[in-house]
């Protein structure tokens, strides 16, 4: 019986180390999802704290902090929803590679067949996995804009702040 890629053992290595490496990709955006997410609860948090405290607090400033802890949660909402895509990926990149060692087995003993089903299920599960990592980094898209968002609009708030006060200050 012929093995995948003829004669060559070593094609197999091929169908194994893509998921490998695209599982230790995944494995790496899940961390910095994680340190992403902890910032922004720990910036909650922060805002929490703040808007806690009533005194010399105008009713704009409250408001202001009101609307940023309302963005901290939906970063915060984006950002785990992104986790768990990194780590539906990781898991699928995972599987892959087993199926894919598993096919490299069986390509010795099995019908042509079973080879094939145990092909075509590699792809399946990576077609899944590359969509959850995919739809994971379009998340973060999304929260680095929300972040990037509420950084521009406290520069411009310090900014027509700093224009009203004396030259000098």
């Amino acid at each position: 019986m012929e093995t995948i890629g003829g004669s060559n053992p070593f094609v197999v290595f091929t169908f194994i180390a893509a998921p490998a490496v695209m599982t230790n990709a995944a494995a790496v955006m899940s961390l910095t999802t994680a340190n992403r997410l902890a910032r922004a609860v720990d910036r909650g948090r922060t805002l929490l704290a703040e808007l806690s405290k009533t005194e010399g607090q105008t009713t704009e400033t409250r408001f202001v902090q009101v609307r940023e802890i309302g963005v901290a949660h939906r970063r915060a909402e984006l950002l785990i929803r992104a986790l768990g895509a990194f780590q539906l990926a990781f898991g699928a990149f995972a599987a892959a590679s087993l199926v894919a060692l598993l096919g490299a087995c069986l390509a010795l003993i099995a019908p042509r067949v079973v080879v094939t089903i145990t092909l075509f299920l590699v792809v399946a599960i990576m077609l899944v996995a590359i969509g959850a990592l995919t739809m994971g980094a379009g998340l973060l898209v999304h929260e680095s804009r929300l972040a990037y968002r509420i950084l521009h609009e406290q520069t411009l708030a310090i900014s027509s702040l700093q224009s009203t006060l004396p030259p000098g200050l």
